[in-house]
């Protein structure tokens, strides 16, 4: 049973490679299966499952990407501000999606598995341009919590960071 399990992963990985795009382990404890695709209309990136098991995938080079083209869909939800509708929330998996109408949504917020993204980590991939606010928890005397906010492009990801890892990510446009 474990070959055939093997099998049916390398000849998946096999043909997302030849068809353009890329499926991550699927592990069944974590539920959690990603895939990114880059078109001739830019890159697209499509999450399914559940997040608080992993997570490394925001520092994915199609995931940035696509934060960038606007092109960020979870669960079958696309973050987009353009259709916001007020104050309505959805919970998909683990994710919680803000101002949603259909099959879009305004934010969404996820957990990342702890110890899995570090802060060193997300500004080799987002840089340093970032705005930063300290939590208020507690008084801080060093950088290594508090918020972190990129703008990429279309896309605006928040990191919430606790002693130099990501523990909580905000996507929104």
């Amino acid at each position: 049973m474990k070959k055939f399990a093997k099998a049916m992963v390398v000849g998946g990985i096999t043909l997302g490679t030849v068809l353009g795009f890329n499926v991550t382990e699927h592990n069944g404890v974590s539920n959690e299966a990603h895939a990114q695709t880059q078109t001739s209309q830019g890159y697209h990136y499509n999450y399914h499952g559940y997040t608080k098991s992993g997570g490394d995938f925001v520092l994915n080079h199609n995931f940035y990407h696509a934060l960038k083209a606007g092109n960020v869909t979870f669960n079958g939800i696309k973050v987009n501000s353009q259709y916001q509708n007020g104050i309505s929330t959805k919970t998909m998996y683990d994710q919680t999606f803000n101002q949603v109408k259909g099959h879009k949504a305004g934010m969404v917020d996820f957990n990342i598995a702890p110890k899995k993204v570090s802060l060193k980590q997300v500004k080799q991939v987002y840089g340093d341009n970032y705005k930063y606010q300290q939590p208020m928890s507690k008084k801080q005397t060093d950088k290594t919590e508090g918020l972190y906010g990129y703008t990429v492009g279309k896309g605006h990801i928040t990191f919430h960071v606790t002693n130099g890892y990501v523990d909580h990510v905000s996507v929104s446009y």
